[in-house]
């Protein structure tokens, strides 16, 4: 229960922090400094810096390398997102891990007593299983709107807001791209092998199977799977199912067998090798410290 309020009580901050923060760039849209994408064909490289004003969000996807923060070094690798906020020193190194690297990097200048410093409502440092194919949009969309000679500044601030709201938190367990609807630009091949994953919870299909169902070849498949998750389908499905069972162990309904059956495991051993290779913790002392009800 303590645990719980506690969790209660950081998201309410976040959300605090967040709508003061969207409030004060709608008021004042110059506080955004910089968007900046770029696909990774090489490595790149910055000295040790200092921001003395600036929060700056920084998402890697497809990435490896290292970026230092003041003493901390901190790998990269898969997809990861970090907040950098005023006065820290930081620098980077880092490569393109596959052809469709991606790096986003967002700079906002924050007022003085800015709630969003002084509590650091984004996390530092998280390393996500998938990338929010909304996030991903956003981003995008932002990054495009600022290269215009005059972009509206009411759309820039709105989709700004899109993408703090997107921002991971890292106080929920499952990623956001796996609990909403595919978005209505994927195509329907790509829709259609997300249905075979979805509703193959207990027998995951092959990624020959979801190739099949997107009527694409599998490296044509592959390639355009990433570029939408950022992630391999195989990333993917071991994420899905891991959500599921973090939902399925939550809730006290349900013992480990039971959710070590819906998932497709031959026994329990085998899910809670699996889960703790996944997750870092065994499902009975994850069930112990989560559950809801």
């Amino acid at each position: 229960m303590k645990a719980f309020r506690l969790l209660h009580s950081e998201m309410h901050q976040r959300e605090k922090g967040l709508l003061e923060l969207g409030m004060a760039l709608f008021r004042k849209p110059q506080m955004l400094v910089q968007a900046h994408w770029q696909r990774m064909k090489e490595t790149i490289y910055a000295k040790p810096h200092v921001h003395p004003d600036l929060l700056q969000l920084d998402l890697h996807v497809a990435m490896k390398g290292m970026v230092c923060v003041g003493r901390k070094k901190i790998p990269i690798s898969g997809i990861t997102a970090l907040a950098l906020y005023p006065g820290q020193r930081h620098a980077f190194d880092i490569a393109p891990e596959t052809p469709q690297g991606e790096f986003f990097s967002i700079k906002i200048q924050l007022p003085p007593r800015s709630r969003a410093a002084c509590e650091k409502i984004f996390a530092p440092h998280l390393v996500l299983p998938v990338a929010d194919h909304y996030l991903i949009q956003a981003l995008r969309q932002l990054c495009q709107l600022e290269l215009e000679e005059a972009p509206a500044r009411s759309m820039v601030c709105a989709v700004l807001a899109e993408v703090l709201a997107y921002w991971p938190d890292g106080l929920h367990e499952t990623p956001p791209t796996l609990l909403r609807d595919v978005d209505e630009e994927i195509e329907p091949g790509m829709r259609r092998a997300l249905d075979l994953i979805h509703e193959r919870l207990s027998l995951p299909p092959s990624e020959d199977e979801l190739a099949a169902a997107a009527h694409m070849s599998g490296r044509s498949f592959l390639r355009r799977f990433r570029r939408l998750f950022g992630c391999t389908p195989r990333a993917y499905i071991t994420a899905y199912r891991l959500a599921h069972a973090k939902k399925f162990l939550a809730h006290r309904n349900r013992s480990v067998t039971q959710i070590a059956d819906a998932l497709g495991f031959s026994s329990i051993h085998a899910f809670s090798r699996w889960f703790q290779r996944e997750a870092a913790i065994s499902p009975s002392l994850y069930k112990e410290k989560n559950f809801i009800l």
